[in-house]
């Protein structure tokens, strides 16, 4: 049988007792002289192994009985003991190694939990954080994006008002295109020398105010409007029917007049020209596909 409940004092009273002790059941009892009773209650006082490991686990008890409680009736009524008040007091002693056990459970329980929840608290915050660096990052970039866009988009369109003045000069002196290349022009040498200025002033708006429109297909058309004049005007092409040539040279004039301003209202480009043939045989003036009153000027009657 394991060993008894060290009750503080008990011992003590045990071996100073001339008490015997009596064995009942495999419980060691010890009982108080005859006759001496004091008070009005009677204590017996044994063994109480009734939580050993040894024991709960030979099948004694009853599988039925699973809490201490139980047991513990189990045990006081297998071993005779009278003394139900004790068995309040006993009661309150419990399988510590459950406590424990449950003790700990708790605790980790409590431990994991906060560690998962600071983690997914962390883990929220980190992708929050992120999130709303990337949006602002995004928002950023967009922003710059716009800024360049309409910095670019104002750009072009002085650069296209200065390169309209200077095709306004060369309109003036169209006519005397075909005498640049003449040695006795057909019209005042004056009219002449204002022309080739004018082509020259073109011709440096080509390295200038054109590198600021950032549309490509408008540059484009400048710089063959550039090379037109300088054929007609310096190379003699298509002189053989110069009225031809400059309403030629005019309406492809007109033609880029025009898509400057499209640059800059900030509209899209009218449809693309194939440029005139100067030397061409036809007596049939360049026109653009696209008929419309801007590709006219009203003041010459055309």
């Amino acid at each position: 049988m394991p060993a008894a409940l060290e009750l503080p004092g008990v011992q003590e009273r045990l071996a100073n007792s001339h008490s015997p002790l009596h064995s009942h059941d495999g419980l060691s009892v010890a009982l108080p002289p005859r006759g001496s009773r004091q008070g009005t209650g009677e204590i017996l006082v044994g063994t109480c192994s009734w939580t050993d490991r040894a024991l709960v686990s030979s099948g004694w008890y009853p599988p039925r009985l699973r809490d201490a409680e139980g047991k513990l009736r189990h045990y006081a009524g297998a071993a005779r003991c009278r003394a139900q008040p004790d068995l309040r007091i006993m009661s309150c002693v419990t399988d510590w190694n459950d406590l424990i056990s449950q003790a700990l459970s708790a605790l980790l329980g409590t431990v994991v939990g906060g560690v998962i929840t600071v983690f997914v608290a962390r883990w929220q915050t980190d992708k929050t954080i992120s999130a709303q660096t990337q949006l602002a990052a995004e928002q950023y970039a967009a922003s710059a994006q716009l800024a360049r866009a309409e910095r670019e988009r104002e750009n072009s369109a002085v650069a296209a008002k200065q390169l309209l003045e200077r095709l306004a000069d060369l309109y003036a002196w169209l006519p005397s295109l075909p005498d640049v290349a003449l040695e006795n022009p057909r019209l005042s040498e004056h009219a002449r020398v204002c022309c080739a200025d004018a082509m020259e002033s073109v011709r440096r708006g080509m390295f200038t105010e054109l590198f600021s429109i950032t549309d490509t297909e408008m540059r484009e058309r400048y710089r063959v409007l550039v090379r037109l004049v300088y054929d007609a005007g310096r190379r003699g092409a298509g002189g053989q029917r110069p009225e031809r040539l400059i309403r030629d040279v005019r309406n492809y004039l007109r033609y880029v007049q025009v898509s400057l301003g499209f640059v800059i209202d900030g509209e899209p480009l009218p449809v693309h020209e194939e440029p005139p043939i100067l030397d061409r045989d036809s007596p049939a003036v360049w026109l653009p596909s696209s008929s419309s009153v801007t590709w006219s000027d009203p003041a010459d009657g055309s």
